[in-house]
This record gives C-alpha cells, sequence and structure tokens, in this order.
C-alpha cells in the first residue's frame, strides 16, 4: 500500500487563542496505519501571539510543523503560500476554528484509496458555544456561516451548486496545482473581497474531470463567532462578493459590455 503524506494547511490571522484550542484538537487525531502527515501553518500578517502559538505546538507535536508567515494580506494568497510550502501527495484544507473529527483523516484516506479520489469534502457542522443558533439559520442558510451538510450517503459530487468549503476539503496535490492553485483575485482579504475562491477551485476540478468524493464521515465542527450572526454582516459580504465576481468578469474579459463597472448583462437577471 502507497503511503500518502498530508499536508494540513491552517491559514489564520490575529485569532491566536482560537487557533491554539483548534491545534489542541488534532492530537487526538487518528492516522491511517500507511500515512503520515504534516503542517503548515500560514500567518497572514498576524500582529499578536500567533508566532508563539504555532511554536509551542510544533514543540508538542510528533510531526512536522512549518510555521510561515505571509504579509501579504488575502486568503487565496495565503492558501497558495501554504500549497507551494506543503511537500505532501496530497494536502488538507481546513481553518483555525474547525474541529476535526478523531477520525477525519482515517476517514479521508479510505475515499482517496477506496474511491480512486482526486478531492475529498465533507459536512461542516456549525459548533455554538455559549451561543444560541439564529432564527435564521437553517439547511438554506447555513453556507453564510461556511455549515453545510449535503447528505447522508457517500456520492461522486458532479452537481456545480454543492460545492466544497475551505474549512473541509483535500485534494491531491497534483490535481490542484494542474488548477493553478486559489485565484488570489477571490477570496477575504480586508474589506476588498470576500468569498467565491472555493466555489471557483471546485467548479475548475468539475470542469477538469476530477473525481470529487462527498463523504459524511468527514466531518469538522465550525466555531461560530458572535458577529457572525449578525445579519447586516451578511449583507455586507454578499454586497461586496458581489463587486468582487463582476470586477472579475470584467478583468478576465476585456471586450465584455460593462455598465458601473459590472457586466451589462447581470443587470438582466
Amino acid at each position: 500500500m502507497n503511503e500518502f503524506l498530508y499536508s494540513v494547511i491552517i491559514c489564520t490571522f490575529n485569532r491566536a487563542e482560537v487557533l491554539e484550542n483548534c491545534l489542541k484538537t488534532h492530537f487526538d487525531l487518528e492516522v491511517p496505519a500507511a500515512s503520515a502527515r504534516e503542517y503548515i501553518i500560514v500567518d497572514n500578517g498576524s500582529t499578536d501571539r500567533t508566532a508563539d502559538v504555532v511554536k509551542r505546538f510544533s514543540e508538542s507535536a510528533k510531526w512536522p510543523v512549518h510555521y510561515v508567515y505571509e504579509p501579504r494580506l488575502g486568503h487565496s494568497i495565503a492558501l497558495n503560500r501554504g500549497c507551494e510550502t506543503a511537500t505532501g501527495t496530497h494536502l488538507v484544507f481546513t481553518d483555525d476554528d474547525a474541529i476535526p473529527d478523531p477520525n477525519w483523516l482515517v476517514k479521508m484516506d479510505q475515499c482517496f484509496r477506496e474511491m480512486r479520489a482526486d478531492w475529498v469534502f465533507g459536512p461542516v457542522y456549525p459548533l455554538w458555544g455559549n451561543l444560541s443558533p439564529p432564527n435564521w439559520f437553517g439547511p438554506e442558510t447555513g453556507g453564510l456561516l461556511a455549515c453545510f451538510s449535503h447528505s447522508d450517503e457517500i456520492y461522486v459530487s458532479n452537481d456545480p451548486a454543492k460545492s466544497f468549503a475551505g474549512v473541509n476539503h483535500a485534494c491531491r496535490s497534483e490535481a490542484i496545482r494542474s488548477l493553478g492553485l486559489y485565484d488570489e483575485q477571490l477570496g477575504l482579504r480586508g474589506e476588498q473581497t470576500v468569498g467565491g475562491n472555493d466555489d471557483d477551485l471546485y467548479r475548475k476540478a468539475l470542469q477538469r474531470g476530477y473525481r470529487i468524493i462527498y463523504c459524511p464521515e468527514v466531518f469538522v465542527n465550525h466555531l461560530i463567532a458572535e458577529f457572525r450572526l449578525d445579519k447586516r454582516s451578511h449583507v455586507k459580504k454578499a454586497w461586496l462578493l458581489g463587486r468582487s465576481q463582476a470586477l472579475k468578469m470584467t478583468s478576465e474579459n476585456k471586450d465584455m459590455p460593462a455598465l458601473f463597472g459590472a457586466p451589462r448583462y447581470i443587470y438582466r437577471l
């Protein structure tokens, strides 16, 4: 059986305490018998004690831990820096506020081997802590908090509307590199743009014909911060996402008729 090396990539920005609690849970992960792991922690310009948190994690871990400082602000930029640093056969993406199931890597490994997967992803469940779920939260709005569950059954994913999320997906290293990694025009980057980078990568993988497996047993719990329950923040994010998508479309096609900076045809939709 071929040995896989899983490179777990976690990007973070000024959330040292949250990151520390997250990393502690990774000591409880079961690791597949014929596999190993390494961690790539990308610090996207933090000014808190993030570096110290990663240092302590590295000193306690029995696997390689690489701390990477990326001063250029941008989620996709940080993700790509993590991909470039990683040496694994497979890249695993999660967040600094995600708590993986103890069998997360084991189930992921099974999917790659038994299902001949190029990509594997699974559900993301909300972890409310001391908060109460808002009355607007449900299956159709879970995506606002990067939380979803597409099915109780394992399946080959081919629906463009049912994308993976950056908090819980993994792929063969060669597959994502063949797609040019993440589009750095998309993804959270301060006030300039937000979202869309995972959906864009997912659609590219589908178009390329990669075998993407959804597995309900490959899941993480996502800690929900209080500020994310404010509906006004989601209205703002929706506006920023729309703007970033419009800018991307017009920049890719200079001859596309535009109105107020957005493709003209969008106004008919």
